[in-house]
Order: structure tokens, then sequence, then C-alpha cells
């Protein structure tokens, strides 16, 4: 059973998946355009996340030490009555940082 907080970190996560997958893309499309000497001087396609938006739909199934202990999918909403079903909803801004010499240390674990 997934607790609440799991699931929000596992979504944010996934975004932060999907923005390096995205980059990687980025980063293969820019080494085509360098070899090519008309699409050199192209802007290379790049994706910025600014916003995201999330409505999560849950029932509650209990609460323990690791958290509250919840019910996401389909089969889950539909065994339950409509009056135990949450909604969760969050937004959060995405900061799109550039690593250098001068942040390095904020990216670095111990």
């Amino acid at each position: 059973m997934a607790t609440l907080n799991e699931v929000v970190g596992t979504i944010l996560q996934d975004v932060t998946n999907a923005k390096q997958y995205a980059d990687n893309a980025t980063k293969n499309v820019m080494l085509q355009y360098l070899t090519d000497d008309m699409m050199k001087n192209f802007n290379i396609p790049n994706i910025h996340i600014k916003d995201l938006n999330v409505s999560l739909k849950f029932v509650i199934k209990g609460i323990s030490e690791d958290g509250i202990e919840i019910g996401v999918t389909d089969e889950e909403l539909n065994n339950a009555s409509e009056h135990n079903i949450s909604t969760f909803e969050f937004s959060t801004k995405i900061t799109n940082n550039k690593i250098d010499d001068n942040n390095l240390d904020l990216y670095q674990t111990s």
C-alpha cells in the first residue's frame, strides 16, 4: 500500500526524470545540428517546465507510522463511496537552473 508522501514524491521524481529525458533529446538534436552546415545556425529546441498543477484523487486506507496510507487505483476509487474520496491538489514552480561552478555545491551530495 502506498502512502501519500510516496505517491506525491513519485510524481515529482517522474517529472524530474521526464525533464532529464527531454534534456537528453535536446542534446542529441544539438549534436545533429552541429554537424549540419545549414542547421548549425538554427535555434535548438528545448523544453522548460515552469508550472506543475496536480489534482490527485485518493481514498484513505489507514494511517501508520509511515504516513497516510492511500488507494489511488481506479478499482479502489470505484469501490469507495463518494464521500470517502479525497482530492489533494498542489501547484509548484519548477526551476530550470544551469549547474555551474557558482552553484555546484547546491547539487552535491555528501
